[in-house]
């Protein structure tokens, strides 16, 4: 009688070593899944945050284009306006340019 009741209990012991295998593989596959789930909202995330620097980027680009633009306009017609103040201005630049030239290829 002894045996049947030990036979019993290792029948059991097999039974809940069984169930706990099952059980430990269901909390591993919920484990990928959820794991699963935050890598794909991490790399959601980022690709957004990159996206939004992708545009900012551009933004300041295109400022950056249109303020020199109107630079290049606004230029372009103080040069129309004024075009003897604009040649004497650009023959002081070249002057002082090509003293600088001589000075340092004298050096």
């Amino acid at each position: 009688m002894p045996d049947a009741a030990l036979q019993q209990e290792i029948e059991k012991l097999k039974a809940d070593i069984a169930q706990l295998r099952e059980d430990l593989g269901s909390v591993t596959e919920a484990l990928k899944a959820a794991a699963a789930q935050q890598a794909e909202e991490a790399r959601a995330r980022a690709k957004a945050r990159a996206e939004q620097a992708r545009e900012n980027l551009q933004q300041k680009v295109d400022e950056a284009l249109n303020t020199g633009q109107q630079m290049a306009a606004q230029l372009d017609r103080k040069v129309a306006d004024n075009p003897m103040t604009a040649l004497l201005a650009a023959f002081g630049v070249g002057f002082v340019l090509a003293k600088m030239m001589d000075w340092s290829g004298r050096n």
